[in-house]
């Protein structure tokens, strides 16, 4: 849709995947965003996930991390 339709279609959708705009760094020659539209961005990670568990790398999970101890002065305890 992006390729083959107008110039109006073309930014209907880049308002829409990006609701508070693109910006362009010439510093370092890069298009920026600062905040995509979180349908999207849910989509994307999904899609992420699916192409690890096909591909056969493990899916890193942060949400289920276990607590860890902090170390610091005193002997170590379990600290949870």
């Amino acid at each position: 849709m992006w390729g083959s339709g107008s110039f109006e279609l073309a930014q209907r959708l880049q308002n829409l995947v990006f609701p508070e705009g693109v910006t362009y760094d010439f510093q370092n020659n890069r298009y920026r965003t600062c905040k995509s539209n979180s349908v999207f961005s849910s989509i994307a990670g999904q899609a992420r996930l699916l192409e690890q568990e096909i591909s056969g790398f493990p899916v890193l999970s942060y949400e289920k991390s276990a607590s860890v101890a902090r170390m610091g002065v005193e002997p170590m305890t379990s600290g949870l």
